[in-house]
């Protein structure tokens, strides 16, 4: 008997079933989506490119002077994101004007967690910090949940950060060739999925057909006049054309006609050059999956309403980050502009990230000095430090006094800025390993404590924990602790 299979016959590549079994993929995984690494989230979660947007942020403040001023997080994930750009902000030279960072995503249990979680707690309760359910795909309003709605004011900036979001937002394909438009329709087979799987992972024989279209496509006069515009500057190519992300960008130059900015960061085309000689939209599965963003496109739709986007001159590989800006922002000598250019050009996230991957897999060559070079670099990276704690146990004990002081440091400065989520390696288990090493028993104690309350009792914790009470001369506690090691794991007894 062959194995049923779901098939789609060609649809319209926004109207695909794709983007519905996306969607259930998230609403079915939740946390565990960037908890168990299963959608890669790093390269958009990290310190330094919080650290960047922060500087764009801060600049566009300055241009839009305003009464109240939000910045909203679309697809916000896990969270990590705006716990880092809230604590660069934060924590920076000066205060900040007031502020509220609204994350939003469409999965309730999401926004629940970022709700519960206690690194964000703090930043609610100041009034720096709301949530909201929030469809970027389907909703016309956003209700955040301590009760007010984002409405169209003449008072307020708005900042939109959408990281690997558009990329996962339902788009349309358009074939150009001999000056005819010709919509991309997409044919597709998949297993259906067993109970630990997407059909996603099931996809198989996708196929692109092609029928004849209008420039007048869209009841959206401005998507059309894009498609109208790349009938005169493309020829046998195809373009993806991300409709839904035209619309989120309308849906908030509505709500801050003269004051909105948008950053995003996805893996995208920006220039007209990188257009040319395109197959049709290629899906990369991850999980749920993601597209190439045409970013051109939404630089010509912003235009239509009066924006101007901004991109970086150089192609990158990982990630494109973007900004569009409506208003004093988009203007040619606007502190906005300058800071856009210092965050992406020089270094940009994406060079970050390219010489990272070269640096991990040098990490057994790097002394102490440049591993803690790196994370400074890094920002103070948990993820990086992560990495490189093997490393460090096995050059700390030939570390001086100096190289210890520095690395002691660094153990701080990477704790205050890890956000918790779930991952399956236990940093602060590892930070107690390390501290211990460097003869801190009091410092390693605290970390194994903490390990403590985030992964629970566990054999290895409960016998670090003596060894850090018999360092600092508390026998009757290090007793105690030998007892519940044991208790957890007897064969533990053979090895002492």
């Amino acid at each position: 008997m062959s194995t049923p299979t779901y098939t789609e016959h060609q649809q319209p590549l926004a109207s695909s079933i794709i983007w519905r079994w996306q969607r259930e993929f998230f609403q079915q995984q939740g946390l565990a989506a960037w908890s168990s690494s299963t959608v890669p989230h790093y390269i958009t979660n990290n310190p330094g490119l919080a650290a960047a947007y922060a500087t764009v942020i801060r600049a566009f403040w300055d241009d839009c002077p305003a009464q109240r001023r939000y910045i909203v997080e679309l697809g916000a994930g896990s969270g990590r994101l705006a716990f880092h750009v809230l604590r660069t902000l934060l924590n920076g030279p000066g205060q900040p004007p007031p502020f509220t960072y609204v994350l939003t995503d469409y999965v309730p249990a999401t926004v629940e967690f970022w709700r519960q979680h206690p690194q964000l707690q703090p930043f609610i309760e100041q009034g720096y910090l709301d949530v909201a359910c929030f469809d970027g795909e389907r909703d016309q309003q956003l209700h955040l949940a301590s009760g007010a709605t984002l409405a169209r004011a003449a008072d307020q900036s708005i900042v939109v950060l959408a990281n690997y979001v558009f990329d996962s937002l339902p788009l349309d394909a358009f074939a150009l060739r001999d000056g005819q438009l010709h919509e991309c329709l997409i044919s597709l087979s998949a297993r259906p999925p067993d109970a630990a799987s997407s059909p996603l992972n099931h996809i198989s024989d996708v196929r692109y057909s092609q029928r004849p279209a209008s420039a007048n496509h869209y009841p959206d006069p401005a998507c059309n006049a894009v498609l109208q515009r790349y009938q005169q500057l493309l020829d046998n190519t195809i373009i993806g054309f991300p409709v839904v992300a035209m619309r989120c960008l309308r849906f908030f130059q509505a709500l801050a006609p003269q004051q909105l900015l948008v950053l995003a960061g996805d893996k995208a085309s920006a220039d007209l050059e990188s257009l040319a000689a395109q197959d049709a939209p290629r899906l990369t599965v991850h999980g749920s999956f993601s597209v190439t963003v045409n970013y051109h496109a939404l630089g010509l739709y912003a235009q239509q309403l009066g924006g101007q986007m901004l991109a970086s001159s150089d192609r990158h590989a990982n990630l494109a980050v973007a900004a569009w800006l409506w208003g004093r922002a988009a203007q040619m000598d606007s502190a906005t502009r300058h800071a856009f250019a210092q965050a992406s050009e020089p270094f940009s996230p994406d060079d970050f990230f390219t010489l990272k991957q070269g640096l991990d897999r040098l990490l057994p060559l790097l002394s102490l000095p440049q591993i803690v070079a790196f994370l400074r670099l890094s920002r103070w990276d948990a993820h990086i430090f992560r990495q490189a704690l093997p490393v460090l146990q096995e050059i700390v004990a030939q570390a001086d006094a100096a190289e210890r002081q520095q690395l002691l440091t660094a153990i701080d400065a990477v704790w205050a800025n890890y956000y918790h989520i779930g991952e399956p390696d236990d940093l602060a288990f590892g930070l107690g390993t390390l501290c211990f090493s460097l003869e801190q028993p009091a410092r390693a104690r605290s970390f194994f404590e903490r390990s403590l309350v985030l992964y629970g009792q566990h054999a290895s914790t409960a016998y670090n924990l003596a060894l850090c009470h018999q360092a600092l001369d508390q026998p009757e506690q290090a007793a105690r602790w030998l007892a519940q090691a044991l208790e957890l794991d007897p064969n533990l007894a053979a090895t002492l």
